[in-house]
């Protein structure tokens, strides 16, 4: 019960609405699997990615985990309809 109040509360008056917002997104994963970098955005919390990494990017990307990065080029962001809250 806590746990959705407080999910309740973030979506209010902490993030941003996901329609209206200028994502900042941020390199926090891979999915080998489909060979794409996970995103989210720090403003509000919607997941995203990017589906055709380079292989520099690739290789980065493994130790966004740890070291999470801003990433710059938004038009290669593909956005997601989750928040990752």
């Amino acid at each position: 019960m806590i746990g959705k109040l407080w999910k309740k509360f973030l979506l209010r008056f902490v993030f941003e609405d996901p329609e209206k917002c200028e994502h900042e997104w941020e390199v926090w994963g891979t999915a080998t699997a489909q060979v794409c970098l996970e995103l989210h955005c720090r403003k509000c919390a919607l997941l995203g990615s990017v589906n055709d990494p380079t292989e520099e990017e690739w290789k980065q990307a493994f130790d966004a985990a740890e070291n999470p990065y801003l990433w710059k080029d938004n038009s290669r962001a593909v956005k997601g309809n989750k928040q990752f809250i």
